[in-house]
């Protein structure tokens, strides 16, 4: 097998049944989550960036396991909200309040404040909040807000740890409005309230199909998969 080989199968470095089964529909490739590795613990994510976050599964993964294994982070950038909830898009519900004035002020250090707080020895359990809590609170910081002000992005990357240990980094990116209250009951996470440009419906409205060709998963998964097609000669 050549320097840049992947075995036949990968493994995908989430616990996540939705994003499983919408990479799965994606890729060509075996793809298998964690539970079929025997992987059951929570996997860090301290850090500051997407980039950092993807990186630091995947290595947890590869390092304990062996395994050539790619790891994806999200996050849901609001301008009006000072780019929150950012890096801290599947646990918003769970940050201080003062969250969002700090990021629209451009103190940056609020995401080491939480990582301190957060990591503190006499700090409490970090609950897991739902997807219901995370997007009620968008709602709810994003009332009254009109027009270009509820516009947003959706970014994901992806970084890919091969069986020599080289990493690459995929992304990819879909524009948007949030809307001021759920619809449709497809999907997870803030498809409910997320309308990708140039639709009329939220993600949480459209197939399967249609958002896995859209959504910012999609594109950075088939920027993977292009990846992973150039080095099928091996």
């Amino acid at each position: 097998m050549g320097k840049h080989c992947v075995e036949k199968a990968l493994v995908f470095a989430t616990h996540n049944a939705h994003k499983l089964k919408e990479v799965q529909a994606l890729l060509t490739l075996p793809v298998r989550g964690l539970a079929e590795l025997g992987c059951t613990e929570d996997i860090p994510e301290t850090g500051f960036s997407l980039r950092e976050n993807a990186f630091q599964k995947a290595m947890y993964v590869y390092e304990r396991y062996g395994r050539p294994c790619f790891a994806d982070d999200t996050g849901l950038e609001v301008p009006a909200l000072g780019g929150a909830p950012g890096v801290y898009t599947a646990r918003y519900a769970s940050l201080p309040d003062n969250f969002e004035a700090r990021m629209i002020a451009g103190d940056r250090r609020v995401l080491a404040d939480i990582q301190a707080a957060e990591t503190a020895p006499d700090a409490p359990e970090t609950l897991q909040p739902t997807f219901a809590q995370n997007m009620e609170r968008l709602l709810h910081k994003m009332r009254g807000l009109e027009g270009p002000q509820r516009r947003a992005a959706f970014i994901t990357v992806i970084c890919l740890i091969e069986a020599d240990g080289q990493h690459r980094y995929f992304e990819g990116r879909v524009e948007g409005d949030i809307l001021n209250a759920p619809a449709g009951a497809e999907g997870f996470g803030y498809d409910p309230v997320f309308r990708p440009e140039g639709y009329d419906r939220s993600f949480a409205e459209l197939s399967l199909e249609t958002k896995n060709r859209i959504s910012h998963r999609g594109r950075a998964v088939a920027a993977l998969q292009q990846y992973l097609d150039r080095i099928s000669t091996c």
